[in-house]
């Protein structure tokens, strides 16, 4: 369901990690990890889609850092 219908009140999130992030194990770590992150600091405001593209150094990060980069993604993207 596109967030743009009345009925939806969440934001939607697409999360991108390419093969050259590396094999499948680290791309859906990446994910999962991402997704981890986000589910606790998803902007509150008018429903939207959100699409996050992690790069090779993303699997390199610690939870910490990562969590860092995306809470500062997201804070720019909601303004």
């Amino acid at each position: 369901m596109s967030p743009r219908k009345a009925g939806s009140q969440t934001a939607k999130v697409g999360i991108i990690v390419s093969k050259r992030v590396g094999n499948a194990v680290v791309r859906n770590r990446l994910r999962r990890r991402c997704k981890a992150v986000l589910d606790g600091i998803m902007p509150s405001g008018p429903p939207r889609w959100y699409v996050i593209q992690c790069n090779a150094k993303a699997a390199a990060l610690s939870f910490a850092e990562l969590r860092s980069q995306l809470m500062y993604v997201m804070t720019r993207a909601a303004q």
